[in-house]
């Protein structure tokens, strides 16, 4: 038996890197616009996509403890399928709204179960010490098929987009051969100790954002580099996206922008690596500051450059972003009980979904009346002026603070 789950690793590396294999990554957008829908309703198309996320992300968590990592995962990349088949035959506003909600009810299917069947794999084949190493290199492996697939994407586009899709179709239906092949591990019907299996849906929501809020008030350090990393998240996903329809306004074909998404992608790897340098060298609330208001300044730059000079700041802003992320993770952790870190980071996962959702389409709304241009000069103003605010009322905590220390 320990032999025969151990042939999952393979499987799961195949997996990793069919699933990655997603090549309108960088051109959904355009593909968007081209079939005639404005920036507003792909703005709300898009906050659909993670209104599902916030929705579901519970309920599809409870069907892999329940029925096996595996059917969790075959029933994403089913979802995965039908969203690719929608998006090649729509010509509608409702159509590929429905094709964006199948999205992402197949990211909910899939979020941690393919980590969790990789971790029982192990676990049931006495190899658990090699979690790190393995998990890693499907992180690798999608990179890599993710960055090939965004250069591949804008190459066909160019040709047709349906044989974009007609490809995600294929990989899609290619995905089922090694989730079929693959061995489910037994699964200990003891191993969560407050059997969360049996605990309502309703009720883990109450309990997330209870024991979350219970974090907040108590460490009120977090609170503005909280603010701070959610409303960069969601403007970096804001960029990420609606980058792809500005590149093309600036005049970049679809290969070029495949390309750049690419280059992008692969500079993060290499970015990544060096993250915990940067960290040994500077503290954490400096860092934060710093690359919260040279992202404002480089989101400021794009909006007014135009061409490769447009570009590098695109890259300089993603890369900035890379770098945050381990070093924000670290310091939340580091701040917070181990049983509540869990809870706590869903809790940043479902507040960036949520904030995105808002500002996904409102950006959307901003560049239908006044143009990109403007519309970055004014997220960029907001987020400046948003760190002002917290500046202020962190020296006011810390002073309110200091007088009831004081008085005490």
């Amino acid at each position: 038996m320990k032999n025969k789950l151990f042939g999952n690793i393979g499987l799961l590396y195949l997996f990793a890197f069919l699933s990655a294999m997603r090549f309108d990554r960088a051109l959904w957008m355009l593909y968007l616009v081209e079939r005639g829908l404005n920036m507003s309703q792909v703005g709300l198309i898009e906050s659909l996509f993670h209104a599902v996320i916030v929705l579901f992300e519970v309920p599809t968590g409870m069907v892999a403890d329940l029925y096996g990592r595996k059917h969790s995962l075959l029933m994403g990349s089913l979802l995965s399928f039908f969203y690719a088949l929608l998006m090649m035959i729509g010509g509608h506003f409702f159509v590929f709204s429905l094709a964006f909600a199948l999205a992402g009810l197949a990211g909910t299917f899939r979020s941690g179960a393919d980590n969790a069947l990789l971790y029982d794999t192990l676990l049931h084949s006495g190899k658990t010490e090699d979690y790190t190493k393995v998990s890693g290199n499907m992180l690798a492996i999608s990179l890599v098929a993710m960055s090939a697939a965004q250069w591949l994407g804008g190459v066909v586009a160019e040709f047709s987009w349906n044989w974009v899709y007609l490809g995600m179709l294929m990989v899609n239906g290619l995905l089922f051969i090694p989730l079929l092949l693959m061995k489910e591990p037994p699964r200990d019907s003891q191993a969560s100790p407050n059997h969360q299996e049996k605990i309502p849906v309703r009720q883990r929501w109450k309990n997330q954002f209870a024991e979350s809020w219970r974090v907040w008030k108590q460490e009120y350090t977090l609170r503005s580099p909280l603010i701070l990393f959610i409303t960069l998240s969601c403007a970096m996903v804001i960029v990420m996206f609606y980058g792809q329809a500005f590149f093309s306004r600036m005049g970049f074909r679809s290969s070029e922008i495949g390309l750049i998404f690419t280059v992008e992608s692969l500079l993060a790897v290499i970015v990544a690596k060096f993250a915990y340098r940067i960290e040994r060298r500077w503290t954490f609330g400096k860092l934060l500051v710093s690359i919260y208001l040279l992202i404002c300044c480089l989101m400021g730059l794009f909006a007014v450059l135009h061409g490769w000079s447009a570009v590098a700041a695109f890259f300089f802003m993603g890369n900035l972003s890379v770098v945050l992320d381990p070093i924000f993770s670290h310091y939340v952790q580091s701040k917070i009980a181990s049983s509540q870190r869990a809870t706590f980071f869903s809790f940043i996962s479902l507040a960036t979904s949520l904030g995105t959702m808002i500002l996904f389409p409102a950006f959307g709304v901003l560049v239908d009346r006044w143009g990109f241009d403007l519309a970055f000069g004014m997220l960029a103003a907001f987020m400046t002026f948003l760190l002002i605010c917290l500046k202020r009322m962190a020296k006011y905590e810390k002073t309110t603070a200091e007088t009831v220390t004081d008085r005490g």
